[in-house]
C-alpha cells in the first residue's frame, strides 16, 4: 500500500510552513498520541492521522536535535580555546584556509554526552595560514565565533538555512599568534585520494571539473568556468547525484557480470551472474558515494538503488512509482531535514519526468530488413534523449526559476550534448583514473583523456550565444507556474483541437500576474550586512541607492543580494543608480552590477566612474527636483557650488524621494557637520516619513538637531550582525526614542520593506513577514 508513504511525504511538506519549531514537550505528547492512534488500529483514517502526526513530530524532533547546541553568549566574538576534528577537505584559495571543525570541547569545557552523538560543527576562516590542515586532523586553536547567521532577502540564497542543513552552528576566524596545533594527524583515505588527485591534475585546464566530478570538491573551478556552467544550465552535472551514481552502478554491474561469466566459463562452474552483478554494482555506487563524502544527493541515490537491488533479489514485482515513493519516504525518515533541499525535489522530479517521458512518448522504431539493427538502436536512443530533454526543459524550467530566479533558454540543447558526454565518457574515465590513484598507481594518460573530453565539450558549449541565454524571470506564485506548465504539457500530450484551444485560457492568470502593476510604490532596504543598498520601485521601474559591501575575500553583496533581488522582481534595467560615495561598503562591486544590469542614468563619484553624473544639488538632471512617475526626486547634498569635504563620508550624495503624503531620506554616511549644513539650508523641509540612519547609526551622526529636523516616523539602521563598530550606538538610539520613532535594524529584521499606497504605509520585515519560516531564522 502506498497511502502511508504519501501521508508521510505530505506531512513533511506541511512542516515547512511552520513559523517556529514546537516545544519539545508538545512533540513528546504528539508522539504518544500518534502511538495511540496506530496501536491495534485497522488501516483507516485514524492510522493515517497517526502517521501524519508521527511524521511531523519526528521531523521537528530531528530539527531540534540538529539545532539544540547554540554558541554560549559568553563566547560570542571573544577568543575561545577550541578542540575539534576537521570534518571537510579544507579549501585554500590564496592565503586563506577555510575549513569546518566538529567540536570536541570549547572554552575549556567538553561537550555534554548527548551533544557528542550529534557533534555541532563550526565553520572557520584562517587568514594568512602558515600551515595546511587535512580532513580528519584533530586540532587545537583559538578562534572568535558568532552564531550561524545569513542575510534575509527576497530572491537571495539563504546562507543561514544552508548552514543549518550542514549542521554548522557557528562561524568565525582563527586568531592569536600561536599556530594551529595538530593534536592527532589525519588518517583519512579520502584526503589522501584528494591530495593525489590534486597533484595528478594540477597542470590540466579542467582540473576543477575533474575533481568535482570524482569527489564533489569544487574549490578548483575557475570563475569563467562557473559562469559558463551557470549560463548553459549544466550545473547539475557537477553535483554527484543520482545520474552519476546510476552510471557507476551500471558500469560496475556490467563489469562484474562479465567477470563472473568469464570465471564460470574458465572453471566450468555455474553462478547467478545477474544477482552477483547487482551486488557489485551497489558496491561500486557505495564507493563513489564515499568518495563524494556521502552528500545528501548520493545518499538518496544509494537508497533508491538499494531498494531496487533488494526488490530484484527477492524477486518481488515493484513498479517505478512504488520505488520512488518508498525511496522518498525512507529518505525523509533517515534524513528528515533533506526536505529543505531544493536538489531533493529537482532530482526526484527529474526521475519522474524521465519515467513519464518513456511512458507517454514511447520510442517508435520502424523496422526494415534493409536497415541494420544498430541503426534502429541508435535512432531509438536519439529519439529518447530528445524527448527526455524536451520534457525536462518544459517541466523543470519553473522549478529552476523558483530556485534560481531564471533559466537558460539553451539548457535543453546543451544538456542534450553534455549529459551523455559527461556521463558516459568523462565520468567513467575520470573514475578509472581515481581508482588507480587510490591504489597508488599512475594514471596520467587517463586524466589527460578526461581533460580532453571536457575541453571538447566546452569548445562546443562555450559560445557567446550560450552565455547570453540566461533569462531572469519575475517572481510568480506557485499556482501560476502550475497553470503555465499545464498549458505547455497540452502541446506535448495528444489532446483534441478544441481542448487544446481552451488550454490558452490557462495562460490568463500567469499573464495577468506578470503584467500586473501594483498601486503605489515601495522602499526596500536590503539586508547587506555592514553597508547599504536601497531599492525604490514603482510601476515595475526601479531606482537603486548604493550596492552594499565588497570584502577582501571577494564576496560581494551585488552578486549575492542585489542582483538576485532584482531578478526576483523582474528587473534587468533600472532608471537610476546612485552610488552615494566611494567607500567599499556602499559602492561595492559596481562593475559586476553593470555586467548584468543596465542603468539608464548613473550618479556616482568621478573617481569611481568618470562617465557618471556627479552628485550635485544643482546639476542633478539639470534641475534641483525631478518628477519620476509622480514621485519627486531631490538631491540635497552636496550643495551647488560648494567645495566638497575631504572626507568621503561627508561627500555622500543625499537624496530625498517623496510624494504628497510620504517621503524617504537617504543621507549616506554624512556626519554631524554636514547635518548642520543641511539644517541651515533646508530647515523644516528635511522632514521625512522614513529615514535611513546616517552612517549606520554611528555616534558621529544623527545629532539631536538633525533628528528633530527630520522627525521621522521610521528609522532604519543598515548594519552587520554583531558588527565590530557596535552600530547603532546606544546614544543614537536614545535620540530617536525621544521623538517616538519606530526603529528597525536589518541585522535583526533582514530586508525591511515599506509598501506605500494612497491608503497608507505598510511595513514588512523579512524575518517576520516575507520569510517567516523557522528554517530561515533558526
Amino acid at each position: 500500500m502506498e497511502r502511508w508513504q504519501i501521508i508521510l511525504i505530505t506531512s513533511g511538506i506541511f512542516s515547512l510552513f511552520f513559523v517556529d519549531i514546537p516545544h519539545f514537550s508538545l512533540l513528546i505528547w504528539s508522539l504518544v498520541l500518534s502511538g495511540w492512534l496506530l496501536f491495534k488500529q485497522k488501516w483507516g483514517f485514524r492510522s493515517l492521522l497517526g502517521i501524519a502526526i508521527l511524521s511531523v513530530s519526528w521531523f521537528f524532533i530531528q530539527a531540534l536535535w540538529q539545532t539544540h547546541w547554540q554558541l554560549p553568549p559568553s563566547l560570542i566574538k571573544k577568543p575561545a580555546n577550541i578542540i575539534g576534528v576537521v570534518s571537510n577537505i579544507p579549501s585554500r584559495p590564496g592565503e586563506n584556509l577555510r575549513f569546518n571543525l566538529q567540536l570536541t570541547s570549547i572554552g575549556g569545557e567538553k561537550l555534554h554526552w548527548y551533544t557528542q552523538y550529534n557533534q555541532p560543527t563550526i565553520k572557520l576562516n584562517w587568514q594568512k595560514a602558515n600551515q595546511t590542515l587535512r580532513l580528519g586532523d584533530t586540532v587545537q586553536l583559538t578562534a572568535k565565533l558568532k552564531p550561524a547567521y545569513g542575510f534575509a532577502n527576497q530572491g537571495g540564497f539563504s546562507y543561514q538555512k544552508w548552514l543549518m542543513l550542514q549542521g554548522i552552528r557557528a562561524t568565525g576566524y582563527v586568531v592569536g599568534q600561536q599556530p594551529v596545533k595538530v593534536i592527532e594527524p589525519s588518517t583519512s583515505f579520502r584526503q589522501l585520494i584528494f591530495d593525489r588527485l590534486s597533484q595528478a591534475t594540477a597542470n590540466l585546464d579542467y582540473q576543477g571539473l575533474l575533481v568535482a566530478l570524482t569527489m564533489g570538491e569544487k574549490q578548483f573551478i575557475s570563475v569563467d568556468q562557473w559562469q559558463t556552467i551557470k549560463a548553459t544550465g549544466i550545473s547539475h552535472l557537477l553535483a554527484i547525484s543520482g545520474l552519476h551514481i546510476g552510471i557507476v552502478f551500471l558500469f560496475s554491474a556490467m563489469l562484474a557480470k562479465l567477470l563472473v561469466k568469464l570465471y564460470c566459463f574458465v572453471f566450468n562452474q555455474n553462478h547467478n551472474a545477474p544477482l552477483i552483478a547487482l551486488f557489485f554494482g551497489l558496491v561500486g555506487a557505495l564507493f563513489y558515494s564515499w568518495l563524494a563524502g556521502f552528500s545528501i544527493p548520493t545518499v538518496r541515490a544509494l537508497l533508491m538503488l538499494t531498494l531496487l537491488v533488494l526488490t530484484l533479489s527477492l524477486k518481488r514485482v515493484a513498479n517505478s512509482k512504488t520505488v520512488i515513493l518508498n525511496t522518498l519516504a525512507l529518505l525523509l525518515v533517515i534524513q528528515p531535514l533533506s526536505i529543505l533541499e531544493p536538489g531533493l525535489w529537482l532530482s526526484f522530479l527529474a526521475v519522474i519526468v524521465i519515467i513519464g517521458t518513456f511512458w507517454w512518448f514511447p520510442t517508435i522504431n520502424r523496422n526494415s530488413d534493409k536497415t541494420p539493427r544498430w541503426v534502429h538502436k541508435f535512432t531509438g536512443y536519439v529519439q529518447s534523449m530528445v524527448k527526455m530533454q524536451l520534457v525536462l526543459f518544459v517541466l523543470l524550467v519553473p522549478v529552476t526559476i523558483v530556485v534560481f530566479n531564471g533559466f537558460s533558454i539553451f539548457s535543453g540543447v546543451v544538456n542534450l550534448i553534455a549529459v551523455p558526454w559527461v556521463s558516459f565518457v568523462t565520468v567513467p574515465i575520470a573514475l578509472m583514473a581515481a581508482v588507480l590513484t587510490f591504489f597508488d598507481l599512475p594514471a596520467p594518460m587517463l586524466f589527460a583523456l578526461a581533460d580532453s573530453s571536457l575541453a571538447s565539450l566546452f569548445n562546443i558549449i562555450e559560445q557567446p550565444w550560450t552565455r547570453s541565454g540566461w533569462v531572469t524571470v519575475k517572481f510568480m506564485p506557485w499556482y501560476a507556474w502550475v497553470l503555465l506548465v499545464a498549458f505547455m504539457l497540452s502541446f506535448l500530450v495528444s489532446v483534441s483541437k478544441p481542448l487544446r484551444g481552451l488550454s490558452f485560457l490557462l495562460l490568463l492568470p500567469p499573464l495577468m500576474f506578470m503584467l500586473k502593476t501594483h498601486p503605489g510604490w515601495r522602499v526596500d532596504i536590503l539586508d547587506v550586512g555592514q553597508g547599504l543598498s536601497v531599492v525604490i520601485e514603482k510601476n515595475n521601474r526601479a531606482l537603486i541607492y548604493d550596492l552594499g559591501p565588497v570584502y577582501k575575500s571577494g564576496f560581494n553583496t551585488v552578486e549575492h543580494v542585489v542582483l538576485p533581488y532584482l531578478a526576483y522582481h523582474g528587473h534587468d534595467t533600472v532608471d537610476y543608480l546612485v552610488i552615494s560615495h566611494s567607500d567599499s561598503d556602499h559602492a561595492g562591486a559596481y562593475k559586476k552590477f553593470f555586467s548584468k544590469v543596465t542603468a539608464k542614468q548613473t550618479i556616482a563619484p568621478l573617481k569611481l566612474l568618470p562617465e557618471a553624473t556627479v552628485c550635485d544639488a544643482g546639476l542633478f538632471l539639470g534641475q534641483e527636483q525631478r518628477q519620476w512617475q509622480g514621485l519627486t526626486l531631490e538631491v540635497l547634498w552636496p550643495l551647488k557650488n560648494t567645495r566638497l569635504p575631504t572626507s568621503s563620508n561627508d561627500s555622500s550624495c543625499v537624496i530625498r524621494v517623496s510624494n504628497a503624503q510620504f517621503s524617504v531620506l537617504l543621507p549616506g554616511d554624512i556626519s554631524k557637520r554636514v547635518e548642520q549644513r543641511l539644517i541651515k539650508h533646508y530647515g523644516g523641509a528635511l522632514a521625512s516619513t522614513i529615514l535611513v540612519a546616517p552612517h549606520h547609526g554611528s555616534h558621529s551622526s544623527s545629532s539631536q538637531a538633525f533628528v528633530d529636523a527630520v522627525k521621522p516616523d521610521y528609522v532604519v539602521y543598515s548594519t552587520g550582525y554583531l558588527n565590530r563598530y557596535r552600530f547603532p550606538r546606544e546614544k543614537v538610539v536614545k535620540r530617536y526614542d525621544k521623538i517616538n520613532a519606530v526603529q528597525l535594524n536589518t541585522a535583526i529584521s533582514g530586508q525591511i520593506s515599506f509598501v506605500i499606497t494612497d491608503e497608507g504605509l505598510q511595513v514588512q520585515q523579512a524575518r517576520q513577514h516575507l520569510l517567516p519560516n523557522w528554517y530561515y531564522n533558526r
